[in-house]
């Protein structure tokens, strides 16, 4: 292993403001697949597994009707992928990380086409070396080790950034270092209970904890 330090985002919540319109999504695409229950921002703020299966599990998807929901919702996303907002000062800080040679990724359960086309549209996409979404693989934990192992970095140099417990868990199931970010989808309340090993408050903050002034 090389003495490079990998950085792994979550992307909604952390890189992009997006919960308004995951929510209106799932209620659409929800109301076409006949889930039993529409999931709102108080349960998503507080869900332990913000995955695509822990959100068709919550909604009470029927199960033959999982597939076609999952396309749609993700379909969906795609064409909203435009509209979701970068929070402020991302941008500043994927150039300083850049600057400083991070190997910079995003892990996700949106959909990787989505992803790349908002990265692309904001000229963004020059600091991201692999993006992995849902329609890969749901299981983070297993997204951060692959990551590690193609670019070749140590678990100790491996930071997992994301703004729900579901992040955190899966980063420490995979020994890396993990960051929670009480500006997205969780509270620092909610956040806590899965003990990171740094909270920030803010996109500057983060950019403190890794660009040494």
């Amino acid at each position: 292993m090389n003495g490079k330090k990998l950085i792994i985002f979550d992307y909604d919540g952390v890189i992009v403001d997006s919960i308004d319109i995951w929510i209106e999504v799932l209620e659409m695409v929800g109301s076409r697949y006949d889930a039993e229950h529409v999931i709102g921002r108080g349960e998503l703020s507080k869900m332990k597994n913000i995955t695509m299966n822990g959100i068709m599990d919550l909604a009470f998807v029927p199960d033959n009707n999982r597939e076609k929901y999952l396309e749609d919702t993700f379909s969906e996303l795609s064409d909203r992928a435009l509209s979701m907002v970068l929070f402020k000062d991302i941008d500043n800080l994927l150039e300083s990380l850049n600057a400083e040679d991070y190997i910079m990724c995003i892990n996700t359960a949106n959909n990787s086409k989505a992803i790349l086309k908002k990265l692309e549209h904001t000229d963004l996409k020059k600091y991201i070396s692999d993006v992995t979404g849902g329609d890969h693989c749901q299981v983070k934990s297993e997204n951060i080790n692959n990551l590690r192992k193609k670019f070749k970095v140590d678990a100790e140099n491996t930071y997992m950034i994301g703004d729900s417990m579901n992040d955190i868990t899966e980063g420490k199931k995979a020994g890396v270092n993990t960051i929670a970010v009480t500006y997205g989808w969780q509270s620092h309340d909610t956040l806590r209970k899965s003990s990171p090993d740094f909270i920030c408050d803010s996109v500057k903050q983060l950019e403190r904890l890794f660009i040494k002034s």
